[in-house]
């Protein structure tokens, strides 16, 4: 199976003959919104690599929870497995769309055997731990109006559209915060035409404004995941083969 069946960046890094022995075990999946991926604590059925789909990392303390990273075809859930069988955080399917899936069970014999393809998925979870970083980074300093334009940003860079089924609600609990405020950023964003929103649904009308009205809160994330990968995330070119830096 040749990798530029994949939209999944990940997937389409491995090196051929990995590839075609993974591919054996990969299926097409498609994720509703909402869909628990893995739980906290507890041993994943699947490891899944997005295609149009965006899955989000969850942290939860007592009755409060908050998004700590998102990925979409530029990634994986399951990067626990690299160094352990469970994560202290849980994976939810943020925006639906397509996937392929991998049983735990049969990536884990995967790993043990492709060692090329372990140092590609190592790369990626330093890129997690980057991300989580500037994601905290951003909570902890940018306006709420900056944070969701970054985070608009970044969905888009991660599920190649610039349509976006989410919702209000589905915002506001990622942000963690009320409806309301969610609400008031978004008719923000769009009075500078840089969305247009309906039921259910957020076009992104100029990527590039909602990146500047971030400010420095996006653009260090997907620059330090191209100096890892050596590749965007989001490309929508084959990525360029990785350097044996390891």
């Amino acid at each position: 199976m040749s990798s530029t069946e994949f939209r999944n960046q990940l997937l389409r890094a491995l090196p051929a003959r990995d590839l075609q022995h993974l591919a054996l075990h990969l299926e097409s999946v498609h994720l509703e919104q909402g869909q628990q991926l893995g739980r906290a604590g507890e041993l994943a059925d699947h490891v899944y690599f997005p295609e149009s789909a965006l899955g989000s990392i969850v942290i939860k303390s007592g009755n409060h929870s908050m998004e700590g990273l998102m990925f979409g075809c530029d990634g994986m859930s399951g990067t626990a497995l690299l160094v352990d069988d469970h994560s202290p955080f849980s994976c939810v399917t943020r925006l639906s769309g397509t996937a392929s899936r991998v049983a735990t069970g049969s990536f884990k014999e995967f790993l043990q055997t492709h060692p090329y393809s372990v140092r590609i998925f190592r790369r990626y979870a330093k890129t997690e731990c980057v991300q989580m970083g500037f994601t905290v980074l951003a909570t902890g300093r940018a306006k709420l109006e900056q944070r969701v334009a970054r985070w608009l940003a970044m969905a888009c860079d991660r599920s190649l559209t610039d349509t976006l089924a989410t919702t209000q609600e589905n915002l506001a609990e990622l942000f963690g915060v009320r409806r309301p405020s969610v609400t008031d950023c978004l008719h923000t964003l769009e009075g500078h035409r840089m969305i247009q929103g309906s039921r259910g649904m957020i076009r992104i009308t100029d990527q590039k404004a909602l990146a500047g009205f971030a400010g420095s809160h996006y653009g260090e994330a997907e620059r330090e995941y191209t100096s890892i990968m050596g590749f965007a995330p989001g490309s929508s070119l084959p990525p360029k083969a990785l350097s044996a830096r390891d």
